[in-house]
């Protein structure tokens, strides 16, 4: 189990990564976050 939260913690770093590269290059900000909302509800 401490491996599989290990993994699922640095996807999530990735992923905030990512989203924080989107925001710098376009202002997708508000997107990102509705998304990232449906994410955690799914």
């Amino acid at each position: 189990m401490k491996r599989l939260n290990i993994i699922s913690f640095s996807i999530t770093l990735f992923c905030k990564g990512i989203s924080l590269k989107f925001i710098y290059f376009d202002n997708f900000n508000l997107d990102l976050e509705q998304v990232n909302k449906k994410k955690q509800v799914l």
